[in-house]
Formats: C-alpha cells, structure tokens, sequence
C-alpha cells in the first residue's frame, strides 16, 4: 500500500515540477462526456483511461450487437460459448467477469442470479437507439459502487432531436440471419422523443465443434426494443423516460461431461429496465438529478423432464446526485444511492426462496483544476450492506500536460470491491452468510504523445491486485461452500498509435500485454490472453466509406488446465451512401476463414458475409 502511493505520489509531484506553458503551441481539443465526472471535460485533462465506440458508427459496418462492438478493444477479453446465443463475459485488463460492471444510462445492470451477479447479456444487446457507449478501465467503485474492479461500461440512450424521422434497417447474410431495425427521433416543441425496435433471427449453426461429430444448428431469436422521452417546460429542467426491454430465444448444447449436441436443450432470457431521471440547472453553477431504476431479468430454460429451470432477479434503484462549481478550478460532486435487489431460483426438484440484500452508499468527489492543463480528482465512498455491513473506498488521480511538447501525463490509484452475491449467500447447498466483499488496490501511469498534425501514441502501466477473491470450495465430493479463499496479481501495459495518412484515411494500431495471475491456485487467470493486437483502418472517399479490423489473440488457458491456441481474426465492412436518405452496406467477418476457440470446445463462425441497406425518411 505505501509503495503504491509513493509511486502515485511520485509521479504527481512529477507533473507538476513539469509545469509550463507556451501560448505560441495551444493544443485545442473538444470537450467529451468522461464516465468518472458524469460532466464535459477537456479530453486533454482527462486523467482515466477511456476509450469511446460511436454505436451508429458500428451499424454503419454492420456491427450491431454490444458484445461485437466491444470485441475489438485491446483492453477487453470477450468470450461467448456461441455466437448468438451463449453469454458473454467481458474481461476488462484482465479482471473478472464479474468485476466489470454495467451502467445503462444511470441504471446499474446485472443479473442478481449469476452465480457472482453480473452483467453478461452483451450478446443480446442491440447498439440500436444508442448514443454512446465508454469503455472506463480501471476501479470505480468509490463512485459506482460494487464490481468496478477492472471497470465500467456505460451505455448511453440516444435523445431525440430535429423534425420527427424515421430509418429502416435491413441485415442478412450467412446462417440464414436476418436482421431488422424501425427507428424513430424528433422534437415537438418542449418534448423529445426516440426509439427503436430490432429484431434478429439466425438458423445459427452447432456451437459444438463439427469435427467432434457435431453438427445441430442452434437457431437464436432475439427481440430489442428502446424507448426515451424527454420534457423540458423550462431551461435548465428535464425529465426523462427511458425504457429497454430485450426477449431472446435459443437452443445451446449440453456441456458435460463433454461439449456435444442436444437438441432438446432450449433458453429464454428477458431483460427489462425502467428509468425515471428528473435534472435540474439551478444556475450556472449548482445542479442536481434524481433516478429512480428498475431493472428484471429472467431466464428459463429445458434440457429433459428432470432439468427444468428459471432463475428471476430484480433490482430497485435510487440516485441522488448533485455538482457544485464553486469557481472556475473546483467542482464538488456529491451523492448517495439505494438498492435493493431481489432473487428466487428453481433447478428441478431444488427451489431457493426469494432473498433480498439493500445496500446504502454516500460519495463524494472533489476535481481541481489549479492552473491550466492540469487536473486532480479524489473520490470517497461509504457503503453499508445489510448482510456484511460498511465498505470504505477512495480513488486518486491526476493529469498534466506539457503544451511545449505536447506530453500529457497521467496517472491513478484507486480501490475497489465486489460484494457477495444473492447466491453465494443464500444458496441452499453452497451459501454462505459469512463472506466478505472482494477487495482490489489498483495503479496506473501513463501518457500520451502528439507529434505534428498526423500522429499521436501513448503508453500505460497498469497493476491490480484482488484478495478475498470467493470461490466454490469442496467440502467432499460433489457439496462444497463459497468462501473467500482466492488472491490475484494483475499487470500490464497498454499502448496505441493513431496515424492519419490523409485527410480521408487514418489508422489505429493498439497492443496489450498482460499478466494475469491466480495466486491461490498458482496458475493463470482463465481465458485471458498474454498478448492482443488489433489495428484498424478507416477511409472515406466521397460517398464510400470502407473499414477494415483485424486482431491478434495470444493463447489463454481453459478449465482443466487446456491451452486455448492464439488466432487472428479479420473484418472487411464498406458503406456506401446512395443519397442524403439511403445507404447500403457489406460486411465480411472473419476474412482468414480462421477456425479458433473462445471456449474450450465450442466452435466459432468462419467466414460469413452480410449486406444490406438503410433508408431514412
């Protein structure tokens, strides 16, 4: 602990003995919404790393599933066991699924009924009526509370503006998918309204490797809807309805004792979310807003007349928050939350009963900016379960930069924590009322470097290390308890290159090396690559737009000691516009024809292709 704060210590000391200025050298960047502050900031003082993805954008390429559009970062391990249906979950600097957590405008999202309560319906997720959506990496949890360890995603609903219009979209291509989307935005005087309605449907293919013998197709079905409404009577008020709902339908393959067909094995998942925000600018410098959330998610599922299931969990949310910009270098962010969530399961002939956990928590968060391209932020949380009682966590972080030579440096400290979920509490063969939360202390410290006009790199070292992980521990052949039992060391480093060849081509090029290390079992943390590169390359000329992606992913290790082989995966997308109100597109996944494993097991697409076409009116 004290190591990692004289190095933090170290480093801030650093930036700010590297204070200058040179009026002659401005660098002028817009203003992005970060995740941490929740308010416009200068990106050039933005001291966490954070990466944005333009949901619109990905439609373009035909992307349009939340899981693919993530898949390509080189901070995040994505890993479904097929390639609609299954799960995903999102490894973010190499942290558990379950320590990423997922924000939905201002609603935290997650399955109370996971076995570790997270979110990992990505798959299911339409980028349809989205804004925005901001990949935060590192901990979180002294503004977020609970499972930001490795980070926070954040989703932002889109919000209707200009004279009402309406889009079609229309996607097919391999697999016999075909895919849908009606969209609507506008604004009639004081009211805004958007929404959207995309439906998929796949004959899928057998998520069980062919040359194992399988070759079933597991059909997918996948139903997303998105509404938000906005009023403003007056300047500065707004209040705002918005409503997700997603219902998808799959068949999957059984898994034990090995991974092979069954076609009797069939799954609903349904997701639902409700938001209610009331903001307010009470001048220029004091505002406020008020959530209230609900959030159901449900799952169901048949494999034969002894295995007949259904999980279903909710969640009530209350969020207060206010910002007060005291003068032109101090803002103080201030809130507290509530949430209560709820859980009840049934696996023939067992049932746990419903059990419900509420958890209360207070923050605070002071950001300087004392003197030009120079930012300090520290945060504070308080939270109190009602199960293991109070949790204290806090955050530091800093950036500055060098105008002369166009260096910004930065660097962060921050805890984080996991709390124990509704079933490793309550289940009725491996609860356990005793558990603590997960804890983390994390560190990083980077910078990035502008040369010229065309070309901008940097370079991150990133380290975290979880202890009181909780795991599943045999107390004698198939019975065991949860307990907290696990420690961990992450450490890595993150780099990238942004090149513009031309005024109509640039080029990205981004690498992460990482150590993930479980200390307990002395192995390496499931599923997560060594090593990932992925270089991306845009052009525009006149009305052709053309992308093209392709990843590097190093080995990673499986259950059972198996090593996952390295792949390397290609996309080729181009969009053409034909006028002001049509576009049509094509898209190639996987150009190698590269056959490779998420999963150990579980077979992945080859090459497919998919066109299509989109009409505004």
């Amino acid at each position: 602990m004290k190591k990692i704060l004289w190095i933090w210590f170290g480093v801030f000391f650093f930036t700010v003995m590297n204070f200058s200025y040179s009026e002659d050298n401005k660098i002028r960047l817009g203003e992005i919404v970060v995740t941490p502050y929740d308010f416009g900031i200068e990106e050039t003082v933005n001291s966490f790393s954070l990466d944005v993805i333009d949901p619109q954008k990905e439609i373009g390429k035909g992307t349009l599933s939340l899981s693919r559009a993530l898949r390509n970062n080189p901070s995040i391990a994505s890993v479904t066991s097929s390639n609609y249906g299954g799960g995903t979950s999102i490894f973010i600097r190499g942290a558990d699924s379950d320590h990423t957590q997922f924000i939905l405008d201002d609603l935290l999202v997650y399955d109370p009924m996971v076995t570790s309560a997270y979110y990992y319906g990505y798959n299911y997720f339409s980028l349809a009526n989205m804004n925005k959506i901001e990949i935060a990496k590192g901990p979180f949890s002294s503004l977020y509370g609970s499972g930001s360890i490795g980070g926070t995603i954040r989703a932002f609903t889109r919000k209707g503006s200009g004279k009402p219009s309406f889009s079609f979209f229309q996607k097919a291509g391999s697999y016999n998918t075909y895919q849908e989307i009606l969209s609507s935005k506008g604004e009639i005087k004081n009211f805004a309204y958007s929404f959207a309605v995309d439906r998929t449907d796949s004959g899928g293919f057998s998520s069980a490797k062919e040359k194992n013998g399988n070759h079933e197709r597991d059909p997918y079905n996948n139903l997303n809807s998105s509404l938000r409404l906005d009023y403003s009577p007056i300047e500065g008020f707004n209040l705002t309805l918005i409503n997700h709902y997603i219902h998808t339908k799959y068949e999957y393959d059984k898994s034990w004792p090995s991974v092979s067909d069954d076609d009797d094995n069939y799954a609903h998942y349904y997701q639902g979310n409700t938001e209610l925000k009331l903001a307010q600018d009470l001048n220029e410098s004091l505002s406020y807003k008020l959530v209230l959330g609900y959030s159901k998610i449900y799952r169901k599922g048949w494999e034969d007349a002894s295995t007949d299931y259904w999980y279903k969990g909710n969640t009530k949310q209350l969020k207060w928050e206010g910002k007060y910009k005291f003068n032109s270098f101090y803002t103080l962010v201030a809130g507290f939350d509530y949430l209560k969530e709820r859980g009840e399961d049934f696996w023939k002939p067992s049932y746990t009963p419903k059990h419900t956990s509420i958890t209360r928590g207070s923050y605070l968060e002071n950001i300087l900016t004392p003197f030009k391209n120079f930012l300090f932020s520290g945060s504070f949380r308080t939270e109190r379960h009602s199960r293991y009682g109070q949790h204290n966590t806090f955050s530091l972080s800093s950036s500055y930069l060098i105008e002369k030579t166009r260096t910004k440096i930065k660097t962060s400290f921050g805890e984080g924590f996991k709390s124990p979920s509704l079933y490793q509490l309550y289940d009725s063969s491996s609860g356990n009322l005793n558990l603590n939360p997960e804890d983390s202390q994390s560190w990083e410290a980077g910078f990035n470097q502008a040369l010229g006009n065309k070309l901008t790199f940097g370079l991150t070292y990133f380290r975290t290390h979880v202890k009181n992980l909780i795991d599943w521990v045999s107390t004698g052949g198939w019975t065991g308890k949860y307990k907290n039992v696990g420690k961990a060391k992450i450490h890595g480093i993150e780099n990238f290159i942004n090149y513009k060849l031309s005024d109509n081509t640039g080029l990205k090029l981004s690498f992460t090396h990482l150590k993930a290390w479980n200390e307990t079992a002395n192995t390496r943390l499931l599923r997560r690559p060594n090593n990932k590169l992925s270089l991306s390359i845009e052009s525009k000329i006149k009305k052709l737009s053309a992308f093209f992606d392709v990843s590097y992913v190093g080995n990673r290790t499986d259950s059972g000691a198996s090593i996952l082989k390295p792949y390397m995966l290609a996309n080729l997308s181009f969009n053409y516009r034909l006028a002001d109100s049509k576009e049509v597109f094509l898209r190639i996944e996987n150009v190698l024809d590269k056959s490779y494993e998420e999963v150990k097991g579980y077979q992945t697409p080859r090459c497919s292709f998919y066109g299509g076409f989109k009409i505004n009116w």
